[in-house]
Order: structure tokens, then C-alpha cells, then sequence
């Protein structure tokens, strides 16, 4: 009887140090469990997005301390801009001309046939004028689109002079046109680079460019200004 009694406590006994080990390993190990789970390979792609860069490159122009007299040069060399892109571009050049009797008068000349007869940009061929902003013009490209080159691109095509082509008397022109004797003259010119690909005129509305005209580059020009939104800043000349 105390054979037996003593083997099924001894029975006992190892069950519950076994019972205890597995709930030590429990506390320790927070449990082991064991789910089913799947996945898959994955699915990636990379890629190095384009830059639209452009620079001035060519002449400076000239500051003039003394009175300017038909016959001065006012841009001493070539109006240059050097693409650095390496996407297809838009480029546009602002020409802005103040006149007043001086600085602190001097107001942007609208109408630029006021002044194509004293001042002969001399605009090279690459380029388009735009039908309405006529003080804006169009870098042509293929269909105004510019491919990237990192070559200049030549604005004018030499030194601008002063050369008004009339006769004034008392400051009076022969024609009955505005004076350019005695008056004060700021020019200025900036340049302006978006990329080609989807250009839109308007939020809804992609450009869409078949001829290199003047109507065309006014097409371009509006793209131009909704793509640069508030980076759009006319040209100021310096003091």
C-alpha cells in the first residue's frame, strides 16, 4: 500500500514540475504561437527627373555716365542665354523700355514702335516676336519647343546704338512724334524658361503649338506666364 501511495506521488510530482517548467517558459516567452502569413515580391521603380536651367551668357549692357547721342552704343556685344536644360523648353525674352524726363517719372513705353526707329534690337532669327505682347519674344526651337544643347542662344545679333533716323529741331521730330532729345531711358531684358512637355495655357487647357508664327508665340507666351505663376516678375532696370 505504501509502495504504491509512494509511486503515483512521484507520477504526481513530475507532472506538475513539467506543468510548471511549460508555465515558466510561458511567463518568459510571452507564449509561441503560430500564424499562416503571405507575401509578395517586390515591385519598385527609379527614375532621375529632368532640369530646366537657363543662364545669360553674351554682352552686358553698357552703362552710359555721359549724354547718349545717336551714334552711341547702348548694349556693347551679342544678348545671349545659355540653355542648360536637358528637357524640351519654352523660352521667352522681355524687353521693357521706361522713358520720362527722368527716373522717378520714367514709365514703360507700350507701344514699341515709338521706339524701333531710335532703338534697332537687331533680334536674330531665332527667335519669333509674340502677335499681341510685342515686347515679348519666343525662342522657336520646333514649334518653339527648344531641345536641350547647352549651346547659347544668340538674342541679338551684335551691339545695339542709339540711332534715331529723323530730324529733330528744339527736340521736336519732323514727324510730330514724341521727343528723344533730353529724356531719361531704361531698358531692360529678362528671360524666362518652362518645360515643354504638357504646358497648359490654363488650368484646363494644353498648349498646342503647329507653326512657328507670331500667333503661335503669343500661345507660348500666355503658357509661360500660367506655368511660372507667381514666378513671373517683369524685368526691372537697375538704378
Amino acid at each position: 500500500m505504501t509502495k504504491t501511495k509512494s509511486k503515483k506521488m512521484t507520477k504526481s510530482t513530475f507532472a506538475i514540475i513539467i506543468m510548471a517548467v511549460v508555465m515558466v517558459a510561458m511567463l518568459a516567452f510571452g507564449g509561441t504561437y503560430a500564424y499562416f502569413t503571405a507575401s509578395t515580391s517586390a515591385k519598385s521603380t527609379s527614375f532621375t527627373t529632368g532640369k530646366v536651367v537657363l543662364t545669360n551668357s553674351g554682352a552686358n549692357i553698357t552703362v552710359i555716365s555721359d549724354k547718349v547721342v545717336p551714334g552711341d552704343t547702348i548694349i556693347n556685344d551679342v544678348i545671349s542665354y545659355t540653355n542648360g536644360s536637358d528637357v524640351n523648353t519654352y523660352i521667352a525674352v522681355v524687353m521693357t523700355v521706361k522713358k520720362g524726363t527722368n527716373a522717378g517719372d520714367a514709365e514703360e513705353v507700350t507701344d514699341l514702335s515709338e521706339i524701333s526707329s531710335a532703338i534697332n534690337l537687331g533680334v536674330t532669327t531665332s527667335w519669333q516676336q509674340c502677335e499681341t505682347s510685342t515686347n515679348v519674344y519666343i525662342a522657336k526651337g520646333t514649334d518653339f519647343a527648344v531641345s536641350p544643347s547647352g549651346d547659347p542662344i544668340n538674342f541679338t545679333t551684335g551691339a545695339v546704338t542709339f540711332n534715331v533716323d529723323e530730324h529733330y529741331t528744339d527736340g521736336t521730330s519732323e514727324l510730330g512724334a514724341g521727343t528723344w532729345e533730353g529724356v531719361y531711358i531704361e531698358i531692360s531684358f529678362k528671360a524666362y524658361q518652362v518645360q515643354a512637355e504638357y504646358a497648359k495655357t490654363d488650368a484646363n487647357t494644353t498648349l498646342s503649338v503647329s507653326a512657328e508664327d507670331a500667333t503661335n508665340a503669343e500661345k507660348v507666351w500666355t503658357a509661360i506666364k500660367y506655368m511660372l505663376g507667381d514666378n513671373y516678375t517683369p524685368a526691372t532696370p537697375a538704378p
